[in-house]
C-alpha cells in the first residue's frame, strides 16, 4: 500500500476512535483505533475510507468505543450499499501549503530567538522609551513564558506583574 493511502486510512481510523470513543479516553481511543488501521487498510480498499464511510460507521457504532469487528462489519455494510468512485475524496491529514510551512518556520525561527538570553535583553531594551512598553512587555513575557520559560528571570519586574496578572 503506497504510502499517502496509508496515512489516508490511518487518518480515517484516528477520525472514528474521536467519533466513537464511549467511556475511553480520546487517548485510549485513539490508540485502540491506531492498532486496527493496519488490518482494515488489509480488508478494505482505500476508497472504503472516505467521508461517507467514516458517518455511516460512527453511527453504526456510536454507543460505545467499537471492537476491530465491529468496524470491519459496518464498513463492509457500507461498502456493499455504496459502490465509492474515483472521485470520492479521501479523508487527508492537513496539507502542508507554503503559506503554511512559512508560518511554522517563522514560529520556530521565533521560539528559536527567545532561547537565547541576549535575544531576550535585546528585546527589552527596545521596549525603552516607547509609549506602549507595558503592553509591549506583557505581550513580550507571555511569549518569553510559554517559549523559553528558563529566561523568564531576564524580565523587568514590571512585566512579570502584567505576566502574573494574565495568568491569572
Amino acid at each position: 500500500m503506497a504510502r499517502r493511502e496509508e496515512t489516508d486510512v490511518r487518518n480515517w481510523v484516528k477520525a472514528l476512535g474521536g467519533l466513537c470513543a464511549g467511556n475511553l479516553s480520546l487517548k485510549e481511543a485513539e490508540a485502540r483505533m491506531t492498532a486496527y488501521a493496519p488490518m482494515l487498510a488489509r480488508e478494505f480498499a482505500p476508497s472504503a475510507f472516505t467521508v461517507a464511510s467514516l458517518a455511516a460507521v460512527a453511527r453504526a457504532c456510536s454507543h460505545h468505543s467499537p471492537t476491530f469487528g465491529e468496524i470491519s462489519n459496518a464498513l463492509s455494510a457500507w461498502w456493499e450499499d455504496n459502490a465509492p468512485t474515483a472521485n470520492v475524496p479521501l479523508i487527508a491529514g492537513p496539507q502542508q501549503d507554503p503559506w503554511r510551512q512559512r508560518v511554522e518556520r517563522e514560529r520556530a525561527e521565533t521560539k528559536a530567538d527567545w532561547q537565547e538570553p541576549e535575544a531576550v535583553r535585546r528585546a527589552i531594551a527596545s521596549l525603552v522609551g516607547q509609549p506602549r512598553r507595558l503592553e509591549l512587555g506583557r505581550m513580550l513575557a507571555a511569549m518569553i513564558h510559554r517559549h523559553a520559560p528558563q529566561n523568564v528571570g531576564l524580565l523587568p519586574p514590571e512585566f512579570l506583574t502584567l505576566l502574573e496578572e494574565e495568568l491569572r
